[in-house]
């Protein structure tokens, strides 16, 4: 059981780590898309 419990948190770790890093990837992607629209934009006006 205790075993069970150990593979559990570290599965647990896994998927925390994961959305993390999920997270952190798509936030910089949406910095990235702000800053070319606001470039475009800018080249517009």
């Amino acid at each position: 059981m205790k075993q069970f419990l150990t593979s559990d948190s570290d599965v647990f770790d896994v998927v925390q780590a994961t959305i993390d890093c999920a997270l952190q990837v798509r936030s910089e992607h949406d910095r990235a898309i702000n800053s070319f629209l606001e470039i475009a934009f800018l080249e517009i006006a």
